[in-house]
């Protein structure tokens, strides 16, 4: 036990060292919303191939008052995209669809505060995540609607998942 409380001590201060504010930190050491809403409106994956960051997210619409109920994300990634990525979640988490896809990266780095230069990137990452969400939710809400009024078999297209 004690062997872990100095490597976590070491690991806390190395964060702080790094640049990242007290609230980043915090959403390392306790993400906000992670998982996958079973039940979602819309889930998609998004990521850079290029720099190996993939991150899930996953969307709960309260369909009278077209506020996300709930945001979730599982990050196939580094640290910073999971604070970025636990971060949008809080940020986006009972706001109307139109305030959550408004929400942008300059948004998400004042909310966390201090980032270090060469992290502020993966912002990019969890706002494209968010707006992909967004745009399928309500690409497969219109489909369903002009579906139900339609006299044929029309499709929608579906949103790019990465």
């Amino acid at each position: 036990m004690k062997e872990w409380k100095r490597l976590y001590s070491k690991d806390l201060q190395n964060l702080k060292n790094s640049g990242y504010s007290e609230r980043a930190i915090d959403h390392f050491l306790n993400p906000r919303n992670m998982g996958t809403i079973k039940d979602a409106d819309a889930i998609v994956v998004a990521g850079d191939p290029e720099c190996g960051d993939f991150l899930e997210i996953s969307i709960k619409v309260e369909p009278k008052t077209h506020r996300l109920a709930d945001v979730k994300f599982r990050s196939f990634s580094h640290d910073s995209v999971s604070i970025m990525a636990s971060a949008i979640t809080e940020i986006a988490k009972g706001k109307t669809i139109k305030e959550a896809a408004s929400i942008t990266e300059a948004d998400l780095l004042m909310y966390l505060g201090e980032v270090p230069d060469d992290r502020k990137n993966c912002s990019h990452l969890a706002v494209a995540a968010l707006q992909a969400a967004i745009k399928r939710y309500i690409e497969e809400k219109e489909g369903s609607q002009n579906k139900k009024g339609a006299d044929d078999d029309s499709k929608v297209d579906s949103v790019s998942s990465s």
